[in-house]
Formats: C-alpha cells, structure tokens, sequence
C-alpha cells in the first residue's frame, strides 16, 4: 500500500517526525523508523541516492522533474556544510555495521576506498560542487581500488574509467559493468551517533 506522509510538527530524539495519513502511524526522519500505531516496529526502505546542489543534479539530469505545490518555498536556502550544527557526515548503515563519512574530509580526499564491516565501499565527493556517491567497490568477484587521475575516476586493477555519477565503467576492460551504489544518510555527527551509537567515523 502506497502512504502520503506530513510533518508531525515534533521532535524525537531533536529530529523530525512524520506520520502516515492512512494510519496516523508515527516515524522517525533519519531512520524510517515507525515509533508507534500501526506500523511501530517497522522500518521504511532506504532508496540509493547522491547528494548535490540542484545546479549540478539539474545539469547532469536536464529532464528532472520537480515536486512543487503549496507550502513549498523554492527560495528557502539551507546549508549543511556551514558548520554552525556541527560537522555534516554521511551515514551508512549495512547489516548491524553503522559508519559516518565526514564531509569535509572525504571531499578533501576526492575518492575513499574503505571498508563497512567487510564490505569494500568506494565514496567519491566533490568539494567544489559538494556532491557525494556511495558505491561497493567491488564486481562480482574482483575488488578493486580506486583513485583520481587527471579528473577522472579509475581503477588501479584495468585502469577502466568509471562515472563517479553512476557508477557505470564507460572505458576499459569493465566497460558496461557496474557497482551497486549505497543508499546513505545526511545528518550532522551529533544526530548521527544519536540514532546509531555503535557507528564508527571515517578519519578517527
């Protein structure tokens, strides 16, 4: 069953909530997690996605589509990265493993070849158009490490050349194949640990 979910206007755990208007279940924003009613106990599904300011995603996507309707302020302007909150990470969650990718630092390192529990991840960020892809580093069963030449993302194995976009190889031996991207939170350090106390960061 397809739900339509609002704001609930409260906090748990100092982030939002929504609830569902078919049940009037409760859920936790950065866990999908349903609190009470219904569906308390459950958890939404994470969906693979990237982060990037609307210019680049609009560029590398022309034929986008954008939600709008009443109530939504197309010229509200917030910034993660400001620092005010706190350092901004990225969260992931595999299996029981939780770990926090610092923006900054991984935006400082263009490419990170890293491990989540024992599955190889890649991450690649971008500073200047803070975007960020999460991907496992691995096709079927060759793991491969990655690095930044001349601007583009290759592997040290072939030397295949790889969309940090999609993570998609477009030249080289791997041509045509492709890595299974991380579905992955944005949330400040603090909020992060909150809700996943068992999480490593990146760096530490």
């Amino acid at each position: 069953m397809a739900h339509t979910f609002g704001n609930y206007g409260a906090l748990f755990m100092n982030a939002m909530t929504w609830y569902d208007h078919e049940t009037d279940t409760l859920w936790s924003q950065p866990n999908g997690a349903a609190l009470k009613d219904e569906y308390a106990g459950l958890h939404l599904a994470l969906i693979a996605a990237s982060i990037e300011p609307w210019g680049t995603w609009k560029r590398d996507n022309p034929n986008t589509l954008v939600l709008g309707g009443p109530g939504l302020n197309p010229g509200f302007s917030f910034d993660p990265f400001d620092g005010r909150q706190g350092e901004f990470v990225l969260g992931v969650t595999l299996g029981e493993d939780a770990r926090a990718y610092p923006f900054d630092l991984i935006s400082s390192q263009g490419v990170t070849n890293d491990f989540i529990g024992d599955i190889p991840v890649l991450v690649v960020a971008n500073p200047d158009d803070r975007s960020a892809h999460l991907f496992v580093r691995q096709v079927g069963e060759q793991l491969l490490e990655f690095e930044a030449v001349d601007g583009e993302l290759r592997d040290v194995q072939t030397g295949s050349l790889w969309s940090p976009l999609t993570g998609l190889a477009v030249q080289g031996e791997f041509r045509g194949e492709g890595m299974r991207q991380i579905p992955f939170c944005t949330a400040y350090g603090w909020a992060w640990e909150d809700f996943y106390p068992q999480t490593t960061f990146y760096g530490n």
